[in-house]
């Protein structure tokens, strides 16, 4: 990767990283947006998303070391880890970010298109 940037940059054309840190990923998915998002962009409305709003609802975490345990904390953000739905919710919800950046990559590219025609 440094060597084709390197090498873009001898070359005068423009370049752009991005890079985007995954490690958290499951623990950052907003409940709200995420319900909001498979209603309107997925259409799962009604019973379904009902149960979705149940799945991620009154949800809690506590550590536990040895014979001590902490108290309960509500969980606000994230899908449970482990499950069968964690990864398809992950997927739904960050499906725009693909798109967001489908649509950047695009216009980058039709703008350095109408740059060398000029």
């Amino acid at each position: 990767m440094h060597s084709d940037i390197a090498e873009a940059l001898d070359e005068g054309t423009m370049t752009a990283l991005i890079m985007l840190d995954l490690s958290a990923a499951f623990d950052v998915i907003d409940h709200p947006i995420l319900l909001k998002h498979l209603e309107f962009s997925f259409g799962i409305k009604e019973k379904a998303l009902t149960s979705v709003k149940s799945y991620l609802a009154n949800r809690t975490h506590r550590v536990s070391e040895a014979n001590k345990t902490s108290p309960d904390v509500s969980l606000l953000f994230g899908v449970p880890q482990g499950s069968v739905l964690g990864p398809n919710n992950y997927c739904m919800y960050t499906k725009l970010v693909g798109e967001f950046l489908n649509d950047i990559i695009l216009n980058i590219i039709i703008m350095s298109m109408i740059h060398k025609c000029t």
